[in-house]
């Protein structure tokens, strides 16, 4: 290889070097560069919308936080009445039972309620009601923005003692 380089007239050399240059050049962009490039804009992209959806969470928790603090506990709690039928006559009464998908009772104590495309402000309404009136506290909670702004979709358990 370096004989048939030798050979090569000084001029030619020069081009054949230049031309190795703007090919190492080339391949340095397409292996390196633009990949490195492209998951940096594609990682920022994933931590703006990872911010908006903190902002958004942490609303919601300062807005759970005021409810529970200006509802003052000044209820009768109803234990009497069965879970099931508490959360079917308060998701009424809050205006969430038409978004309620599945309600499934897990015994006597237990309730697993999904919901699609709620109002996250009714809901989280709705789940005070039932806490305050009814004495059920929610055990797990899960909700997902939808793509309609304020709406969620949401699966929770309800639990109550006694």
């Amino acid at each position: 290889m370096m004989e048939w380089f030798n050979t090569l007239q000084t001029r030619e050399r020069y081009l054949l070097g230049a031309a190795a240059v703007v090919v190492a050049l080339v391949l340095l962009y397409t292996l390196v560069w633009d990949p490195v490039v492209s998951s940096v804009s594609r990682l920022e992209k994933s931590v703006a919308a990872s911010q908006r959806q903190l902002v958004w969470m942490q609303n919601a928790s300062a807005e759970i936080r005021a409810l529970r603090r200006s509802s003052g506990g000044s209820a009768r709690v109803q234990r009497n009445v069965s879970l099931i039928t508490a959360v079917e006559s308060s998701a009424k009464r809050s205006g969430v039972r038409q978004q309620v998908t599945r309600m499934e009772p897990q015994g006597a104590k237990k309730i697993s309620v999904e919901l699609k495309k709620v109002n996250f402000d009714r809901l989280i309404s709705w789940i005070e009601v039932v806490a305050r009136q009814y004495g059920a506290s929610v055990a797990q909670f899960s909700a997902s923005k939808t793509d309609a702004p304020g709406l969620v979709d949401a699966r929770l358990i309800f639990t109550r003692e006694g």
